[in-house]
């Protein structure tokens, strides 16, 4: 029984017992016709749900109803009735709970399906997987509109049955609850937007990044008063830290924020090569060598390989022995290029060629990054949300910078302050020649990290089961309205 109907039928049984009460009291018998259609409305829903009890119960109410519609003398017998008929709705009903998961990039999943799986295991759930598309569009010239779709059924070969979402309607499902880790309306179907789904269920934010740096000022109160701040049930914030940020800025002053870390974390601590295989292509590349996972964004300039600098690290990896490459783009790169730098797609295009053919560096197209994080040593990055996830597994991280420090020339290792999160990372300047060899000689120093000290000043709720604990709390908190 869904949990809609379950509050229904509790309903009438509580409206029953309250106009027998009233019935008895004024001995006005109008409200009796009114009782036998709540009555016939009950027995009708609990039809399916193996409830003996309730069904006798009701039989005998309904046997008494019509010699107290002629004198009221069984009023006194139908208002037990109608006290144990609420008790037994309430003893011998079994609701079901209908969880929504809303997926699109393929990347991103990670931030759902730890709570994903918990919910499965359960057996008073049900759970839908939706997959729905992201879009790109941008204005030409001549005032036309070009357009970039990314939908694809990635969550199948995962073994995880799915609904299109063009076979989806929330409106009539109404799901109890829907999670989303996509805030942003601007690249989602309307269907999805945080203010639509919030009409029929309650809607679970679940952020597939973890923040670590934000501006103050208007962009910074605006994040923190975005769509689905407003309209969501319950928002997974990282750390106590953004709760208190939430409260500072949100418009609902973090009322509906539960701080217990974020899902995301639970797949990255469970990456290792014993876990991971390492893909027949990727052997004969890295084996042997130190492998650096290159993660570059979509805004990141792709010029041409003849145009490339020598120092430009895919030239910089191809011409050495001791190193290898793993090259992660962005999953929306080819889109973005194609739909807003056209004159770059054809770089990226080669480039592509370039990886394929080069001795010690891969591309990797697979659906989510454990391959790369599992077969890695550091990660090269530019200030993305990734980095969060890849030194969980206690792996350093470089960091470009563009700033001309000396410290940073002089690749001091120190934790860096960045508001909500602070990280420990290599900074190498993004504007010198010799900007590899400062990795190399970074990387092949002696790490003296305190992992269990940085994770308890950092990720104050770290752990493997934070998706149980979210399903827990949130389980909780939708029983305790019901």
């Amino acid at each position: 029984m869904r949990v809609s109907q379950y509050k229904i039928v509790n309903e009438l049984c509580g409206s029953v017992l309250e106009a027998y009460r009233i019935i008895e009291s004024t001995k006005n018998l109008a409200l009796l016709g009114d009782c036998i259609d709540a009555l016939t409305i009950i027995a009708e829903s609990i039809e399916e749900e193996n409830c003996p009890k309730m069904e006798s119960t009701i039989s005998d109410m309904v046997e008494l109803l019509p010699d107290n519609a002629a004198n009221g003398n069984n009023m006194p017998r139908l208002v037990l009735l109608a006290e144990k008929l609420q008790k037994l709705a309430k003893k011998e009903l079994k609701y079901r709970i209908r969880v929504l998961f809303v997926a699109e990039l393929s990347s991103k999943w990670d931030s759902m399906e730890s709570v994903y799986e918990a919910f499965k295991q359960r057996d008073d759930i049900d759970v839908d997987v939706v997959l729905e598309p992201i879009f790109r569009a941008t204005k030409m010239p001549d005032d036309s509109v070009k357009s970039e779709i990314i939908y694809e059924d990635w969550l199948t070969p995962l073994g995880i049955e799915n609904i299109p979402y063009t076979s989806y309607s929330i409106e009539k499902v109404q799901p109890d609850i829907t999670f989303i880790s996509q805030p942003y309306e601007s690249v989602t179907v309307p269907m999805f937007w945080p203010e639509n789904i919030a009409k029929y269920s309650r809607l679970v934010y679940l952020p597939y990044c973890m923040l670590k740096k934000l501006t103050f000022g208007s962009s910074f109160e605006s994040f923190f008063c975005s769509p689905v701040e407003k309209y969501a049930w319950k928002i997974i914030a990282q750390s106590p830290k953004m709760k208190e940020y939430y409260k500072q800025y949100g418009s609902r002053k973090g009322e509906n924020v539960i701080d217990c870390g974020l899902p995301k974390w639970d797949y990255a601590l469970k990456i290792n090569q014993s876990s991971i295989v390492c893909p027949e292509t990727w052997k004969k590349k890295i084996d042997g060598k130190i492998v650096f996972l290159y993660n570059t964004h979509f805004s990141r300039s792709i010029p041409s390989i003849k145009e490339m600098e020598e120092n430009n690290i895919f030239k910089f990896v191809s011409e050495r022995d001791d190193v290898a490459l793993i090259w992660r783009p962005h999953p929306m790169t080819e889109t973005i290029k194609k739909v807003y730098s056209p004159e770059e797609y054809d770089n990226y295009l080669e480039l592509k060629q370039f990886v394929e053919n080069s001795k010690n560096i891969v591309l990797d197209t697979n659906i989510t990054y454990r391959e790369s994080f599992a077969w890695s040593d550091v990660l090269i990055d530019s200030n993305s949300s990734l980095q969060t996830q890849y030194i969980l597994m206690k792996k350093p991280v470089v960091v470009m910078t563009n700033t001309n420090d000396k410290e940073i020339l002089d690749r001091v290792y120190a934790a860096k302050k960045d508001g909500l999160y602070d990280y420990y990372t290599f900074n190498v300047y993004n504007g010198e020649n010799n900007e590899h060899k400062a990795i190399l000689d970074n990387i092949t120093n002696k790490l003296d990290i305190d992992w269990d000290e940085f994770f308890s000043l950092y990720y104050p709720n770290i752990n493997d089961n934070i998706g149980i604990q979210v399903t827990e709390r949130i389980i909780d908190s939708y029983i305790s309205e019901m």
